[in-house]
């Protein structure tokens, strides 16, 4: 029985505590700096400055990429066709 703080999550914890660790690792995010109560023991984590700067030029590489390409028709439920899957 899972209690209020315990989820279903699609990926593992352990997942998610490998991942923030290779994120730390590439200064990509530290821990917040924001304040929170004493009584509240839950780690918060945040983008560093290099870690927003990361995540800015990998957003307007994909909107970039998105200008150049040509919309994909949509077949006949409305789905977009999957590049190179027509």
């Amino acid at each position: 029985m899972l209690n209020k703080w315990e989820h279903q999550w699609p990926v593992p914890t352990n997942f998610i505590k490998n991942y923030l660790a290779d994120f730390v690792s590439l200064d990509l995010v530290g821990n917040s700096t924001k304040r929170h109560s004493v009584t509240d023991t839950l780690a918060y984590w945040s983008l560093t400055e290099f870690g927003k700067q990361v995540h800015g030029n990998i957003r307007k590489n994909e909107l970039l990429k998105g200008l150049a390409a040509p919309p994909s028709e949509p077949d006949r439920n409305d789905n977009l066709a999957e590049e190179g899957m027509e």
